[in-house]
């Protein structure tokens, strides 16, 4: 599908195409069983194992002949080896710099965007005592 060639940039049409002849296999095995026979046509079934095996083996070998074309390309360069075992651990540092819009003015400093958060949920603490606590809004005990 579209997410898994997103996510997962080694699997060619080829291994789309046969994934999707596994899932054609499955389902076919799957409407073979009934009720009397809940194991459905063993060759059927035998079949699909076979092909299922095959396509792990090439998924995991198209997966390491990816990732060693990669490690290839950064051969000499530690900077990019370490960018590619951080991409590969999930580990991507954003490069991009936070922003905030406050008053109308954009701010882009670290420190005034923190005071200027705490001041915000300060002041939400306050507003919410001063409203609990009014005249007007005393709890009523049992």
């Amino acid at each position: 599908s579209k997410r898994n060639r997103i996510e997962n940039p080694w699997i060619t049409n080829g291994l789309i195409k046969s994934i999707n002849f596994k899932n054609f296999l499955y389902e076919k095995w799957k409407k073979s069983k009934t009720k009397a026979d809940k194991l459905g046509d063993s060759e059927i079934y035998e079949k699909y194992k076979n092909y299922r095996k095959r396509l792990r083996t090439l998924i995991i070998s198209a997966k390491n002949m990816f990732y060693s074309k990669k490690f290839d390309n950064c051969k000499g360069n530690s900077k990019k080896t370490w960018e590619l075992i951080n991409q590969l651990r999930g580990k991507i540092i954003s490069k991009s710099k936070s922003s905030f819009l406050v008053n109308g003015n954009l701010i882009k400093d670290r420190r005034v965007i923190a005071n200027e958060f705490n001041k915000y949920f300060v002041s939400v603490a306050q507003i919410l005592n001063e409203e609990a606590f009014s005249s007007e809004n005393l709890p009523l005990c049992p």
